[in-house]
């Protein structure tokens, strides 16, 4: 009887080892992530094209045909396909 409960706590310690690992490794994604956000401006990811193609593929993102850029005094304007 000790036996058989001896395992079932060292089998509930490896299970938590586990999860630990895994629920550490997705809140250090989550933080590097919100970093990243909170820093747009600083780390100048609003003006980077993401270029990944297994990622443009699972979001659904096309690259577009035809691009057409015009620059005014204070902004550009790009058409892309049929969006502006």
């Amino acid at each position: 009887m000790k036996a058989k409960r001896h395992q079932f706590w060292r089998l509930l310690y490896k299970l938590h080892r586990y999860i630990r690992l895994v629920s550490a490794v997705i809140f250090l994604m989550l933080a590097i992530t919100g970093i990243a956000l909170n820093h747009t401006d600083d780390l100048k990811l609003d003006s980077q094209m993401i270029q990944f193609p297994l990622l443009l593929d699972w979001c659904g993102i096309e690259s577009p045909n035809t691009m057409l850029s015009f620059a005014t005094t204070h902004h550009s304007v790009t058409q892309a396909n049929q969006q502006l």
